[in-house]
């Protein structure tokens, strides 16, 4: 059924860079905002709400990855 769906069956793997991606720039822009937050009126606690949502992201991306790959394996198992 992938073959059927050749744009479709690219988007988990595409999910689950934009999910990496994304805790990747959430640690970054938390080190950066608990290293200067002071200093930028921003107070530290920001630095763990980006991290948060950073891995609420990331979850949140991989879910709907292998939420697609659910679809694909059902979608295989059933007689058309």
């Amino acid at each position: 059924m992938r073959e059927k769906y050749k744009l479709l069956s690219a988007a988990p793997l595409a999910l689950k860079v934009l999910a990496w991606g994304s805790i990747v720039l959430s640690v970054i822009g938390a080190i950066v905002i608990f290293m200067d937050g002071e200093d930028a009126n921003t107070p530290h606690w920001m630095g763990v709400i980006a991290l948060l949502g950073g891995m609420l992201n990331c979850f949140l991306l991989l879910v709907a990855s292998d939420f697609i790959n659910l679809q694909f394996d059902i979608s295989d198992g059933v007689k058309v």
